[in-house]
């Protein structure tokens, strides 16, 4: 199930002095992570050929790895 986050318009981003602007593509997606991960740890991403790891930490923190 993906669900909107209400926190965020949907296509907007925080740009670097916190203003919302239009991401380039005009939409993004939300997922939440307890649907991503289930009942792993860590799950890899291929993107574009190459993999990168995501691991959820002990204390509930993301790390992106390549």
């Amino acid at each position: 199930m993906i669900e909107k986050s209400s926190e965020f318009d949907s296509g907007s981003r925080r740009g670097a002095k916190g203003a919302m602007s239009k991401s380039a593509s005009g939409s993004a997606r939300t997922f939440q992570s307890t649907e991503i991960f289930a009942d792993a740890q860590e799950i890899i991403i291929e993107h574009e050929g190459d993999k990168y790891r995501l691991r959820r930490t002990s204390k509930g923190k993301l790390i992106l790895t390549k």
